[in-house]
């Protein structure tokens, strides 16, 4: 009796979270202008791919301050990195963007050419043989925190610009 009860309240609840979860309707997508769809698609690639070379970053800076990995092997894992995220950069500057998106797109640039900048200290640093290990740490959750924070600006933008093409 008290597995049925329990069975039913689950599947019930996940009835309701289902019905009211945050995605939007087709009505509502539809009501979007294209080139909100289109930036959030972006976007949203965007923070995947930062989140892909930031996740490389940390497992290499991990590695080293555990010492599974010398000096050079960081180097190494950091030059890849580097270049990976130049390529990125490229493409991401490459985006043609709507006038409303600007300012956007352009937060969006400075926040990966500040990740880049990461990179590129921590290559010198390797290259110099003296890493500042809390510093890269420190820089890294400061970026990460950005991330946070612009992923949120978007979702908020998104949201406003949701609400003003349905009045």
């Amino acid at each position: 009796m008290k597995f049925k009860v329990s069975f039913m309240l689950i599947l019930s609840m996940l009835l309701l979270l289902t019905a009211c979860s945050s995605n939007p309707s087709s009505d509502e997508a539809n009501s979007r202008p294209k080139y909100l769809d289109d930036y959030d698609v972006h976007f949203k690639n965007t923070i995947n791919k930062s989140t892909k070379l930031f996740s490389s970053f940390n497992q290499a800076l991990d590695d080293f301050y555990t010492k599974k990995i010398s000096t050079e092997q960081f180097k190494h894992t950091i030059t890849k990195t580097i270049e990976d995220s130049t390529a990125f950069i490229q493409e991401t500057e490459s985006i043609k963007t709507d006038d409303a998106l600007f300012e956007m797109h352009q937060h969006v640039l400075v926040f990966l050419n500040n990740q880049h900048q990461l990179f590129l200290d921590a290559v010198e640093m390797a290259n110099e043989k003296d890493i500042d290990k809390k510093g890269l740490r420190d820089t890294y959750l400061s970026l990460k925190e950005e991330q946070v924070q612009l992923s949120s600006t978007w979702t908020q933008m998104l949201t406003s610009r949701e609400t003003t093409a349905k009045k």
